[in-house]
């Protein structure tokens, strides 16, 4: 899981904390996310993802 959490992290403007939002979103596809970052998250998961815009 680190090796993809720091990939991840990377893609996402260096920011761990929303890596780590995308990994367990990720692993527990049941509850949308709720984000300001759109189009960050769109690098890790599929675009049609439910995520509501704060």
């Amino acid at each position: 899981m680190c090796p993809f959490l720091g990939g991840w992290s990377r893609r996402l403007g260096g920011r761990m904390d929303l890596a780590q939002l995308a990994m367990d979103a990720a692993a527990h596809p049941l509850v949308p996310v709720l984000t300001d970052r759109r189009e960050l998250l769109g690098e890790v998961l599929p675009k049609d993802w439910p995520i509501i815009d704060l």
